[in-house]
């Protein structure tokens, strides 16, 4: 089964009252890809490691907070 999906998506979600989760699709990309952020919010948002994102290759940044 096929779908089509615009080629560029994003999507923002609070899910807790500690990160923002926005998953994005790249306009561009020629595999299927993505890129999840996890911005923190409240207390959180003074935690050392900030923003934390993860794509499709399993790429975790910051690296030292996964």
């Amino acid at each position: 089964r096929r779908h089509s999906f615009p080629t560029r998506r994003s999507s923002d979600l609070t899910v807790t009252p500690f990160y923002r989760i926005e998953v994005t699709l790249p306009a561009a990309a020629t595999a299927p890809a993505f890129t999840a952020t996890a911005t923190p919010l409240g207390d959180q948002a003074a935690d050392t490691c900030g923003v934390m994102t993860i794509n499709q290759t399993n790429q975790r940044l910051p690296a030292n907070c996964w």
